[in-house]
């Protein structure tokens, strides 16, 4: 896994912020420990999930045909610096994915 990014750390603090403050909330208001635990529960693994979506966003990158008309686009995710490069070259050179023409 790697490093969490600081907007990452940001969600997940602040989600763990509300977890606890609805905790409290939920607590205080003689709600039952299982409601109590499953709510929070909910956020944080909310927060969890959007913080993961928010590192796949920033290590995504796409790809497009220049040529007009022309749909090939490749979107890469996780992938090395050579891996980048050959996925670029098959997206913007339109001879190597349109069979020649």
């Amino acid at each position: 896994m790697k490093k969490p990014t600081a907007i990452q750390a940001v969600i997940l603090a602040s989600t763990a912020g509300v977890a606890g403050r609805l905790g409290h909330q939920l607590a205080t208001h003689n709600v039952s420990v299982m409601a109590t635990v499953s709510a929070v529960l909910a956020v944080l693994f909310t927060g969890a999930f959007i913080a993961s979506r928010v590192a796949d966003v920033g290590r995504t990158v796409s790809y497009a045909c220049p040529v007009k008309g022309c749909q090939v686009s490749i979107t890469a995710r996780g992938a090395s610096t050579g891996q980048h490069d050959r996925l670029r070259a098959l997206a913007t050179d339109h001879s190597k994915h349109s069979g020649g023409a």
